[in-house]
C-alpha cells in the first residue's frame, strides 16, 4: 500500500473515531441527570469487594463499619396543609347538625383527614369502624378544645369534603400535557436532589425521601389504635445520621433544625424520627438496590444456605426431644417442628391493647386449635389452625398428621396433651418464648434464628419445585406458568395470601373474552381457507372503524385478498397466541387468593431462579420484574449450575 493510501485509511479510521466519540458524547447528553445516576449507582460492583474489617470508633467502642464516609441532603417534610376550596373559591367546611362550622386550620387539617378515609375499609365494618370513629373522635376533641361546638360525631358531616376532593382530584386528571409535565419535573428535581447519597464516593439511591405525612392511622386488621390523629413530624423531631468532618443536610423547613445530627457508621439509617400513634421508631434508608440493603439480602440468603449444613442435626435434636420427660425440653421440640415443617413464624409478646391481636407458633393460644374427633380413626390426628398472622392475615389451615409419620402423630398428641385443662386464651407453648427458642438453635448453629427457617424452606422448596430441565421447545407462557407454580408452592407454605382484589371479576372476564374472541377468529381464518380453496372471496379488513372495538372484532382479517399460504401462517399465529391466553387466564385464577412477589422479594435465594432462568435460556425478566433484577444485582451472576 502507498503512503498516500496508507494516509487516507487512517484518516478514515480517525474520522470514524471522532464520529463515534460524538455520537457516545450525544447520547450522554441525551440522558437526563437521573439517568445518569442511575447508571453510575448501577456501575458500583459493591459485591466484588472485600468485607469491612473492625474498626474503634472516637467514642472507643468498636465496630465493622457499614460505611466511612456518607453524604446526603436530609429529607423532604410534606407541605402544610391549606384549606379545601370550592368551586367559588370560598373554604369548603364540614357540617355539625346540618350546619357549616367555622374551624382553624388545624382543625380543617383534621376534618380532611377524616374526609380522604370515608371510603376506606375500615369504615366499611361496622366493627371496625365504631373503633375507628371513637378513636378519630377522642382525638378531634382534643383538637377542637371543651369549648367547640362540635361533641357528637353522630352530627359531624364530612361528605361536603370528600366530595370536593373528588372534584379536585377529576379535575386533576385533565390537566394540559404541559402542567402534568412541570409537575412531573418538579418531582424529578427533588428525586436528584434528596433521593441519592454518597457513600464511600459512590452513588447510593436512597429508599424514602419525604417524611410521613400528617393523616388517621389505618393499622392493619383490627388494630385497637386505628382512627387516631398521626401528628405531623418537623425537623426538630428528626435526628439525621452523615459523616463526621462532613456537610451537615440542610433543613428545608426555614427557622427550624434538626433534633440533632451524629456519625454513626455502625448503622445504615440515614435519618430517623419517632411517631406519636404506637411510638414506633421510623427510619429512612438508602433504598432496596442499594449497596447496604443488598449486603443485608445476601448474608440472610447466605444464612438459610448454612442452615443446609445443620438441618440434618437440628431435626435430629427435635425428634429426640418430642419425646422428652421435661415438659419444656417437649415443647421446645415441638415448637421446632411446627417452624421447620408448617413454616410458622415464631411469634412474640404483644399488647393487645396497643397493637393488633396477631400471633404466631410461640404465642398460639388454646382458641386457635380445633383438634379432631379422638372417636373416628379419620380424624384422629387432623388439627384446624385458625389464627391472624402476620399483618393480620388469616391462618385457616386442617393439617392431617397421618402423612408425617410417627413424628406427625407424635407433635400431634404433644399440641393435645399441652392444650388439656387450659382456658381458651391460654397459651399453648406456656414455658416457652422466642429468646429461650433461639438460644437453643445458637447452641446447635452459630447465629441461628427461628426466621432463618423460613428462608430456608422457601428457597429448597422453589428449587426441589422447579424441573431441573424443561422440554426444549416450551413457549414463553409454558416457561412461566411452570416458574409460577412453583412459586405457589412456596408462597401457600408460607401463608402469602393476599384479599382477591374488587377489580378480579372485571379484569378476568375481560382476559376471558379476549381468549373467547380469538377463538371466534380462529374458526373464521379456517373457513376462509376452505373459501380460498374453492376460489371464493374472503371478508377484507375495512379501512376505517368507528371505534376501537369494531375493529377489534375483525382484526384477524388482511387487508386486502390473502392467499392460501398468508391464511395458514395467521391460523398457526393465532393458535399459539391462544395457547398463550389460555396459559394466562389458568395462572390469574390460580394466584387470585395468593401473593407471589412477597416470597420473591422476602424468602426465596434469588439465585435458585437465576440459574434455573439460565439453565432452560428463560429471559430473567419473565420471571423477575425490573425492580427485582436492580434489587438483587449480586445474584445475577449466579452460575447455571448454581445450587441452594
Amino acid at each position: 500500500m502507498s503512503s498516500k493510501r496508507k494516509a487516507d485509511a487512517g484518516s478514515s479510521s480517525s474520522s470514524t473515531k471522532k464520529k463515534s466519540a460524538k455520537k457516545r458524547k450525544r447520547k450522554i447528553k441525551a440522558l437526563n441527570e437521573t439517568e445518569l445516576l442511575d447508571r453510575a449507582m448501577k456501575a458500583f460492583r459493591w459485591w466484588e469487594l472485600p468485607d469491612p474489617k473492625e474498626t474503634t470508633l472516637p467514642d472507643g467502642t468498636t465496630c465493622v463499619p457499614n460505611w466511612t464516609t456518607m453524604e446526603h441532603n436530609g429529607v423532604i417534610f410534606p407541605p402544610e396543609h391549606e384549606r379545601i376550596l370550592g368551586a367559588d373559591g370560598e373554604p369548603v367546611r364540614m357540617r355539625y347538625a346540618g350546619t357549616p362550622v367555622d374551624l382553624t386550620l388545624l382543625q380543617d387539617e383534621v376534618a380532611t383527614f377524616y374526609a380522604k378515609c370515608l371510603t376506606c375499609q375500615q369504615l366499611q365494618d361496622p366493627k371496625t369502624a365504631k373503633i375507628f370513629n371513637a378513636n378519630f373522635m377522642k382525638g378531634f376533641k382534643r383538637v377542637l378544645g371543651a369549648k367547640h361546638v362540635v361533641k357528637d360525631f353522630k352530627k359531624c358531616n364530612f361528605q361536603p369534603i370528600k366530595d370536593r376532593l373528588d372534584q379536585i382530584r377529576d379535575e386533576k386528571k385533565l390537566r394540559s400535557a404541559e402542567e402534568k409535565k412541570a409537575d412531573k419535573e418538579k418531582r424529578a428535581t427533588l428525586q436528584r436532589t434528596y433521593g441519592y447519597a454518597l457513600v464511600d464516593g459512590n452513588v447510593q439511591k436512597v429508599g424514602n425521601i419525604v417524611i410521613e405525612p400528617p393523616s388517621l392511622f389505618r393499622g392493619r386488621g383490627t388494630h385497637p389504635k386505628m382512627g387516631t390523629i398521626k401528628r405531623r413530624s418537623m425537623p426538630e423531631d428528626v435526628i439525621v445520621n452523615c459523616s463526621r468532618g462532613g456537610v451537615v443536610p440542610k433543613c428545608p423547613v426555614p427557622g427550624h433544625n434538626w433534633s440533632a445530627v451524629v456519625h454513626r457508621p455502625e448503622v445504615t439509617w440515614l435519618a430517623m424520627w419517632k411517631e406519636n400513634v404506637n411510638g414506633n421508631v421510623k427510619y429512612v434508608y438508602l433504598a432496596n438496590s442499594s449497596m447496604f440493603k443488598g449486603k443485608s439480602d445476601r448474608d440472610k440468603y447466605e444464612k438459610a444456605r448454612k442452615l443446609k449444613k445443620y438441618i440434618g442435626k437440628i431435626r435430629k435434636d427435635y425428634t429426640k426431644n418430642l419425646k422428652s420427660q421435661k415438659k419444656h425440653n417437649r415443647q421446645r421440640a415441638t415448637a421446632m417442628w411446627v417452624i421447620d415443617v408448617l413454616a410458622l413464624r415464631v411469634g412474640g409478646e404483644k399488647n393487645t391493647d396497643e397493637e393488633a391481636d396477631t400471633v404466631g407458633c410461640c404465642s398460639l393460644r388454646v382458641e386457635h386449635f380445633d383438634f379432631g374427633s379422638s372417636e373416628s380413626e379419620d380424624e384422629r390426628y387432623t388439627l384446624t389452625l385458625d389464627f391472624l398472622g402476620k399483618d393480620s392475615m388469616r391462618y385457616l389451615e386442617t393439617i392431617d398428621f397421618t402423612k408425617y409419620g410417627d413424628i406427625g402423630k407424635r407433635v400431634y398428641t404433644n399440641l393435645e396433651g399441652f392444650c388439656k385443662r387450659k382456658k381458651p386464651h391460654d397459651e399453648v407453648f406456656d414455658t416457652l418464648s422466642p429468646t429461650l427458642l433461639n438460644k437453643h438453635l445458637q447452641s446447635l448453629m452459630p447465629g441461628l434464628t427461628a426466621k432463618v427457617f423460613r428462608t430456608y424452606n422457601a428457597s429448597i422448596t422453589l428449587e426441589k419445585q422447579l424441573p431441573h430441565e424443561i422440554r426444549h421447545g416450551m413457549t414463553r407462557a409454558e416457561q412461566v406458568m411452570i416458574y409460577n407454580a412453583a412459586n405457589r408452592e412456596v408462597s401457600i407454605l408460607c401463608n402469602h395470601q393476599r384479599s382477591i382484589p374488587k377489580s378480579f371479576e372485571k379484569s378476568f372476564e375481560k382476559l376471558k373474552g379476549k381468549l373467547a374472541l380469538k377463538k371466534r377468529q380462529l374458526r373464521d381464518l379456517r373457513k376462509h381457507v376452505k373459501l380460498v380453496r374453492e376460489g371464493q372471496k374472503v371478508p377484507v379488513l375495512k379501512e376505517s372503524y368507528p371505534d376501537k372495538e369494531a375493529k377489534g372484532k375483525d382484526s384477524h382479517l388482511f387487508k386486502r385478498q390473502p392467499s392460501e399460504e398468508q391464511l395458514k401462517k395467521r391460523i398457526a399465529k393465532y393458535k399459539e397466541s391462544i395457547k398463550t391466553q389460555e396459559y394466562n387466564v389458568k395462572t390469574k385464577d390460580d394466584n387470585k387468593a395468593v401473593s407471589l412477589t412477597t416470597a420473591k422479594i422476602n424468602y426465596m435465594d434469588p439465585r435458585v431462579t437465576v440459574a434455573w432462568c439460565k439453565r432452560n435460556e428463560v429471559p430473567i425478566e419473565r420471571v423477575f420484574s425490573r425492580t427485582l433484577q436492580d434489587k438483587f444485582p449480586w445474584a445475577m451472576s449466579a452460575a447455571p449450575n448454581w445450587t441452594f
